[in-house]
């Protein structure tokens, strides 16, 4: 028999998977400022499906990141989007604002400012503009070749 120090020689202390302590206090010490949507792409998916009835949340984020760098060029879109894609989000905005998590998955409290999430929003608007337009053609296809058949 082995002696209990011996025994526990080779044994090895599970490694914590948390940053040092060193990172924690450097993260938490910065000042609380409002994070970017994307920064929170895990949390918001399940929003998505739930609220948005976003069902590819993969193709929606390809989409809201190809629709930021065009608002990004742009940016003098004083049109109202809501208007033209006639969607009542807006006026349900702070009633969805209210059921973001509050929580990020490390724990830390989710700071998307309301302009930011409003901005979301309409992305998403546009983007289920952009489903909708492109089932319709896809069905308009399907009848005009259902027409010229025999």
């Amino acid at each position: 028999r082995h002696s209990a120090p011996e025994r526990h020689r080779y044994r090895k202390r599970p490694q914590s998977r948390s940053p040092p302590r060193s990172e924690k206090k450097r993260r938490r010490s910065s000042s609380p400022r409002n994070r970017k949507v994307e920064d929170y792409r895990h949390e918001l998916t399940r929003f998505l499906d739930e609220q948005a009835a976003v069902n590819k949340p993969e193709d929606f984020w390809k989409f809201h990141a190809k629709y930021q760098a065009l608002q990004a060029l742009k940016k003098t879109s004083e049109t109202d989007r809501n208007k033209a894609l006639n969607v009542n989000f807006i006026e349900n905005a702070t009633l969805l604002y209210d059921k973001l998590p509050v929580l990020d998955r490390n724990g830390e409290r989710m700071r998307i400012s309301f302009e930011d999430f409003k901005d979301f929003l309409l992305s998403i608007r546009v983007y289920q503009d952009f489903q909708q337009k492109t089932n319709f053609s896809k069905l308009k296809k399907l009848k005009l070749a259902q027409n010229d058949l025999p």
